[in-house]
């Protein structure tokens, strides 16, 4: 009976399948939140004018903001807090990355990019820097994913000089913790730095503990054993990042490869790579480091038997995890109700398939468009895309139909998520609407009340048959039953 009753009530609402393509689609694309991420550098200037930052257009950036003319230990002469100028060139660098539609992970260092030693001033001037950083960060916290803790030592990866010591990096990170927008993740060099800031040692991490402040990245990606000083204890670590911290940081970092190695490194095993990339819920690769370590993975293929998605058996390595760092969304089923009266409510199903190796980790809005040839009008939308996590998610949700459009209209309906420019792009093939930079759902075409009267005059009825039908099936099937009892 339960069954007859949902039969009617999905006919009452009319629901029809989408035109949309549900074919998996295993094609590389760039996303400006996640993935292989460019590599720029800005330097930040006592004197010079700041107009002139390369920042690569509609993509995730690792942006190294150099300020080694900040410090006395590189140049010779005075440390000194950031300057008008400098402040003006770090406001115009993230005001370029907006209009270059760029999402950024920065990290401040004071060796110019050269990993020269000691390179950086004392710790109070430092924790001064990184003040002045983070107010010009919070204005444009929504195109900053994250903030490598940065600062000390070569390259700004915390080891390599006097100023590194474990007093000055928690320092560090209870600055950026408390003064950074909470939308904006920290990240630190090691997992040890993360667990030891938290009061714990490798014995603790089998209890769960995690925190939501501050996360981890790994420069040494896959190299060896403990890919070069990365990790303490590499299975009690991987396991206590998978299980906590990655769970609400993004974690990536660059890969590593020197030809005086002996041993492989650990990405020449596909199955090892791909399986502790999807455990370690792998959001982001440097695309540039290392270049050799990057083209290895193009040479090899997926091992069918460590991956649960077959649509993407016999890709590369390199694209599997090119099409599975962060999130990818595949919509594997869409059904709306396309005919209704004027101001009336639109249902939409939708079964997303998330192939991603991670979940959702932070908000964007959710937005409708109804459009025509005219206009395009947006209906905001309480739907939550963090709650599409790896796997399959049913989504249902109604839209109300602007009243501009009026009987005998046939409005375009899309859904996007995210801000045009950082939008989600749904991996479907041609399944983007140009014009909104949205989910193509279809066309709804509005009724004449005395029209969609008529439809339900003879909808009606037949509901009430195919009821009554059923109805009159299962008490012939409950019969048959007792009596071969």
């Amino acid at each position: 009976m339960l069954t007859t009753i949902f039969f009617a009530s999905s006919l009452c609402h009319l629901f029809t399948s989408s035109s949309l393509n549900t074919t998996v689609n295993t094609e590389v694309f760039t996303q400006n939140f996640a993935g292989f991420a460019s590599y720029s550098t800005a330097v930040i200037s006592r004197s010079k004018p700041c107009s002139t930052f390369y920042v690569p257009q509609n993509r995730l950036v690792h942006m190294n903001i150099l300020i080694h003319e900040f410090s006395g230990n590189f140049t010779g002469g005075e440390s000194v807090p950031f300057n008008e100028n400098g402040l003006e060139c770090l406001e115009t660098l993230f005001e370029v990355s907006r209009e270059r539609n760029a999402t950024l992970i920065t990290r401040f260092q004071y060796d110019s990019g050269t990993g020269t030693e000691n390179s950086e001033p004392d710790i109070s001037l430092i924790l001064t820097h990184l003040d002045q950083a983070s107010k010009i960060m919070n204005e444009h916290a929504d195109i900053i994913l994250a903030a490598d803790s940065g600062f000390l030592g070569k390259w700004a990866e915390e080891h390599t000089g006097v100023q590194v010591t474990r007093e000055n990096r928690e320092k560090l990170y209870d600055a950026w913790t408390s003064k950074l927008d909470s939308s904006i993740h920290v990240l630190t060099r090691t997992p040890k730095f993360v667990y030891e800031w938290m009061g714990m040692t490798t014995e603790d991490l089998s209890s769960g503990k995690t925190n939501k402040k501050l996360g981890t990245f790994n420069d040494a990606y896959l190299s060896c054993d403990d890919d070069m000083g990365t990790y303490r204890n590499r299975d009690v670590e991987v396991a206590w990042l998978s299980e906590t911290i990655n769970n609400w940081h993004p974690f990536g970092g660059e890969m590593s490869e020197f030809s005086t190695w002996t041993v492989p490194p650990l990405h020449h095993n596909a199955s090892h790579a791909l399986i502790e990339s999807r455990n370690l819920r792998l959001y982001y690769l440097n695309e540039k480091y290392n270049l050799k370590s990057l083209s290895h993975l193009k040479t090899m293929t997926v091992p069918e038997d460590v991956i649960p998605d077959k649509e993407f058996k016999g890709v590369t390595v390199y694209d599997y995890l090119a099409t599975h760092m962060g999130v990818r969304f595949h919509v594997s089923s869409l059904a709306y109700s396309p005919t209704i009266v004027a101001s009336g409510i639109v249902d939409v199903r939708m079964d997303i398939q998330n192939f991603g190796f991670c979940d959702p980790l932070f908000e964007k809005e959710a937005m409708f468009f109804f459009s025509d040839d005219d206009v395009s009008i947006p209906v905001r939308s309480n739907l939550d895309w963090t709650k599409w996590t790896r796997g399959t998610n049913t989504v249902e949700t109604q839209v109300e139909i602007p009243s501009y459009f009026l009987p005998g209209s046939s409005p375009l309906l899309t859904l996007r998520i995210g801000r045009a420019g950082y939008h989600v792009v749904f991996s479907n093939s041609d399944c983007m609407d140009e014009r909104t930079a949205g989910l193509i759902i279809g066309p709804v075409s509005v009724l004449e009340p005395s029209k969609a009267a008529d439809l339900w005059m003879w909808l009606g009825p037949l509901i009430g048959v195919i009821v009554l039908f059923t109805i009159f099936i299962l008490i012939i099937l409950v019969c048959l039953r007792k009596k071969q009892f």
